[in-house]
């Protein structure tokens, strides 16, 4: 049984010839293997179950400036570094602390794990970012999706070889909204709950267009983060109001064409 074979027969509820072991973080290994070919291959040679992703590289808005900047006056030790980013809608700003674990050496991205913790200013203050985040979540152009598929083609053509599991990763989804918020997301929820719905709008539609785009590619899965957008981070009725009826569309969207829904 290849170890793609194994982890379908697992996921649909299936008699395997053994229980797949599949690591689901493997970024802080990253160094060990020259690309995720030779890590696949390491891995199986191992015994243990790898899995190939095909993701769609996105680069900003043509019509988009990105200024970065430092405050040379602040705190050394948790020095702010800022980024900006000029859409022709306005500007959205985001300033961070610093710190050991985490220097912003490449800038401040718009959404990152990093970002909360250490927000001094979220980029998403408001209604009134709703179209200057349009400019960065911005629909993929045609050189993008060329990219797409053949970055995809060089990976299915290996995942069919070596017997590997093929999953898409369409993008953050409902993260992405606690990203960019941090924690003024719950005061969001409360204070203008039509705002947060058009938030996730924006954002689910773009991940739904980059969704259809991997699943023409064919794939065995689409993957979903779902960490800042599941029950435990939200009452039952903003999980329900907000998140499921997306999500679920996401579900519907990859079961329409034979593809797994998972988490991680």
């Amino acid at each position: 049984m290849s170890s793609r074979d194994r982890t379908l027969a697992a996921i649909s509820h299936q008699e395997a010839d053994r229980v797949p072991v599949m690591f689901r973080q493997m970024a802080p290994l990253s160094h060990l293997w020259k690309d995720e070919f030779e890590r696949a291959d390491v891995l199986l040679g191992m015994g243990v179950d790898d899995r190939l992703t095909l993701f769609m590289e996105r680069g900003p808005h043509p019509d988009v400036e990105i200024r970065d900047w430092y405050d040379d006056d602040s705190d050394p030790r948790y020095r702010l570094v800022g980024r900006e980013w000029r859409t022709p809608k306005g500007t959205l700003r985001a300033v961070m602390r610093r710190t050991d674990d985490h220097t912003y050496d490449s800038g401040v991205p718009l959404a990152s794990d990093h970002n909360p913790p250490r927000g001094v200013e979220m980029p998403f203050k408001g209604r009134e970012d709703l179209p200057k985040l349009a400019y960065l979540l911005h629909e993929p152009t045609r050189d993008e999706i060329a990219r797409f598929r053949e970055q995809a083609s060089v990976k299915k053509r290996f995942a069919k070889d070596r017997g590997v599991f093929l999953v898409g990763d369409p993008g953050p989804g409902g993260d992405f909204t606690f990203w960019v918020c941090g924690s003024n997301i719950y005061y969001l929820a409360n204070d203008d709950p039509e705002c947060l719905a058009e938030l996730l709008d924006l954002v689910y539609a773009c991940e739904l267009k980059w969704t259809e785009i991997i699943l023409e590619a064919g794939v065995d899965a689409i993957d979903t983060r779902s960490f800042y957008e599941l029950a435990p981070m939200w009452s039952p009725r903003f999980f329900d109001e907000y998140f499921a009826p997306r999500l679920e569309k996401k579900a519907r969207l990859a079961h329409q064409s034979g593809a797994k829904m998972m988490c991680g």
